[in-house]
């Protein structure tokens, strides 16, 4: 029970991380701060995106509380109930518990930064503090998993944490414009073409981005922790890789679909160059059925849930990023039964 407790509470943790970054960036990137919230008459596209941000901050402190809980009793062997004892050693004498106390902090004052300047909440200095602060708390949670082992500020830390902030980025995007920036742009009975085609073009563009960035951070700490097609197949975390690989190249065929059709075919209606297309864009188009150029809500729509795919593939790899949390990485586990067979070898002998 206390396994799968640990489990859920990272998942939501690392969902909300995403979420929080993806409101950030998608403000200043995306739906910039200079542009007015939505056109007049049509409303706030981005407003329902900050009560969430606040839902998504109570979150992280409630999966970290839940988090302390489980690390202390697997450190001390004692059931959950029974930790109170022993967590003052925990955090003052543990590099766990320093980290923690320092995630907290910063989410603390996060929590009164964001709650008490909703007003300047569209102000890039307001925008630009509570990402940097956001990362930090990214950064707490690189400093107390596996990539940590390395020590402070060492090169998997660092590789770590790039993944989960390009991850936030690409999927904590995915769910903002999956739940308020689509729908409440499609909602509109004016739809604002040139809006949504902007919003899509600049999306596509930071998307791509961390797309790179994702997959060489994947392709390190695969190689740090799992190192051969033998710890992929034979450990459970390697396992776990493989199934989150085989989602990721999922995930990147459908976004190189919005990317190379869609996102073109919503600027084309929105009076926007989508400019070249390059060669996978030839061959996308000429693979897919002919588009109607005169249907702009029509084209909206499946892109919002072409989007939302994309969103719901991003919440079950981080489903199985979280159950790596708590599972030994492959070439530990490798070496654990290297040292076993080796042991049992020389028992036989004797």
């Amino acid at each position: 029970m206390t396994v799968f407790v640990h489990w859920i509470s990272a998942w939501f943790e690392l969902l909300s991380i995403a979420f929080c970054i993806g409101v950030l960036v998608c403000r200043l990137l995306v739906f910039p701060p200079s542009a007015p919230a939505g056109p007049p008459g049509h409303g706030d596209f981005f407003g329902n995106a900050w009560p969430l941000f606040g839902l998504a901050l109570a979150l992280i402190f409630a999966s970290s509380v839940a988090d302390l809980f489980i690390r202390a009793a697997m450190m001390s062997g004692r059931p959950l109930s029974a930790v109170l004892p022993v967590m003052p050693k925990v955090l003052l004498r543990t590099h766990y518990g320093r980290v923690w106390i320092v995630r907290i902090a910063v989410l603390l004052l996060l929590s009164f930064f964001f709650w008490s300047g909703l007003r300047y909440r569209d102000s890039r200095i307001f925008l630009g503090s509570a990402l940097f602060l956001t990362l930090v708390i990214a950064a707490t949670r690189s400093a107390s998993g596996h990539a940590s082992d390395a020590g402070d500020f060492s090169v998997s830390e660092i590789m770590d944490w790039l993944h989960l902030v390009s991850a936030s980025v690409w999927g904590g995007g995915l769910f903002v414009l999956s739940l308020v920036i689509l729908p409440g742009i499609i909602r509109t009975d004016d739809l604002p073409a040139p809006l949504l085609a902007s919003v899509a073009g600049r999306f596509s563009r930071m998307a791509g981005a961390a797309v790179g960035v994702l997959a060489l951070t994947a392709l390190y700490n695969g190689w740090l922790h799992v190192g051969s097609l033998r710890g992929l197949w034979l450990t459970p975390y390697g396992g776990t890789i493989a199934v989150k690989t085989v989602l990721f190249v999922l995930l990147v065929n459908l976004g190189g679909f919005n990317r190379y059709v869609s996102v073109p075919l919503l600027q084309q209606l929105g009076g926007i160059d989508p400019g070249r297309r390059g060669i996978i864009g030839h061959l996308a188009v000429r693979v897919m059925p002919g588009q109607d150029l005169r249907d702009l809500r029509g084209a909206a729509v499946r892109f919002m849930r072409s989007v939302r795919a994309e969103a719901i593939l991003v919440a079950v790899i981080l489903l199985f990023a979280a159950l790596l949390v708590q599972q030994v990485p492959a070439r530990h586990a490798l070496h654990a039964m290297a040292s076993q067979g080796h042991s049992h070898s020389m028992g036989n002998d004797r």
